[in-house]
């Protein structure tokens, strides 16, 4: 192997209804999600979209599993990840990030969220 490509996205935003309390089913939230995907880098350049992590797919794969309400954002991070490694048999590693950017928590200021990462077996 020649080296490591991470294909990653940032920054990103959705609105969606994720989390335990009924309120959260009604009045949604704004979330952020990461997503960093390795692949093994070949000896010679990539020069083909084919031989590489599609980014913009990626980012409709994030997004379709956003709009799946779940209770906990752990399993939206795991489908997020079992979806990419169908998509994309070349990725070796993956690390999804998803935070809750206005959580329900009386008094709270920050964002709350979790991190999973996984390698292909």
């Amino acid at each position: 192997m020649a080296g490591v490509i991470t294909v990653e996205l940032t920054g990103l935003r959705f609105f969606a209804y994720h989390g335990v309390h009924k309120e959260e089913a009604v009045l949604g939230n704004d979330f952020e999600v990461e997503a960093f995907m390795e692949q093994a880098a070949p000896g010679e350049a990539i020069t083909a979209i084919e031989d590489t992590i599609n980014y913009v797919a990626v980012y409709h794969i994030l997004k379709e599993v956003m709009q799946e309400r779940q209770a906990l954002l752990e399993t939206c991070v795991m489908r997020m990840a079992d979806r990419l490694y169908k998509e994309f048999p070349r990725i070796e590693k993956v690390r999804i990030t998803l935070r809750k950017l206005n959580p329900p928590i009386e008094g709270f200021v920050g964002k709350v969220g979790v991190s999973y990462e996984r390698r292909r077996d």
